[in-house]
């Protein structure tokens, strides 16, 4: 018996449908089958394989994967190209609206404020200038002076100008584990540079008083009550 016979046999107990070929579709952008493009990845998919599909492929295929309606006109599948991947639903002028963000309570956030992990709210800390006095040994003391920079004045600039000032050593030392930076005057200064920091870096109005904030003997004072 040839080996001809053999395979007869072998497979004439199969369905029909198990011997014929199944013609399969590639996408000429990424080469791969058609119904695979979709795991390009979302920009891939959208930039390069769905503008060639619109182009190239079947329109019942089309209707088939729900790349357009079945009662949409062939000159409006074209316009199926623009449409991101992974959008909600969107209003009317085409952009979703987003709403004010809420807790799970449904309270309002305010502006900067953030919902930890476990419910609690973390409100913004209003911007200012905190000025603290530390003790290092029992008759030495450090100035220590924190959010200049968000004002506008350099931490190096300001350094050298309260050495100047006070002819004593003042440094910036780089804040650690997300602790902001700070300057460093040795020596006992806490009231003197509140009314230089003024005078110095107030000029267009925005160090003031009002903005700084001295911590002495664990009570935090705003500079205009002192």
């Amino acid at each position: 018996m040839c080996i001809r016979d053999r395979y007869q046999r072998r497979v004439r107990g199969f369905p029909r449908a198990v011997m014929e070929c199944v013609e399969c579709l590639y996408c000429g952008a990424c080469g791969l089958p058609a119904e695979y493009c979709e795991f390009n990845g979302k920009d891939q998919y959208k930039n390069t394989c769905t503008p060639w599909l619109l182009s190239n492929m079947p329109r019942d295929w089309l209707i088939e994967q729900k790349m357009v309606a079945e009662g949409d006109e062939e000159g409006n599948v074209e316009g199926m190209a623009n449409v991101t991947l992974g959008d909600g639903a969107a209003g009317e002028d085409g952009e979703r609206a987003k709403g004010p963000q809420t807790t799970k309570k449904g309270a309002k956030l305010g502006a900067g404020d953030k919902v930890m992990p476990g419910g609690k709210v973390k409100k913004k800390q209003p911007v200012c200038i905190l000025v603290q006095r530390l003790q290092r040994n029992k008759r030495k003391f450090v100035t220590v002076v924190i959010g200049l920079e968000h004002f506008g004045v350099r931490l190096k600039d300001a350094a050298q100008a309260f050495k100047k000032k006070f002819s004593c050593g003042s440094s910036v030392v780089v804040g650690e584990n997300g602790k902001p930076d700070e300057i460093d005057i040795q020596g006992d200064f806490l009231f003197d540079c509140v009314d230089f920091m003024v005078k110095k870096f107030g000029a267009g109005g925005e160090v003031t008083k009002e903005n700084i904030f001295v911590l002495d003997n664990g009570k935090r004072i705003c500079a205009t009550e002192m």
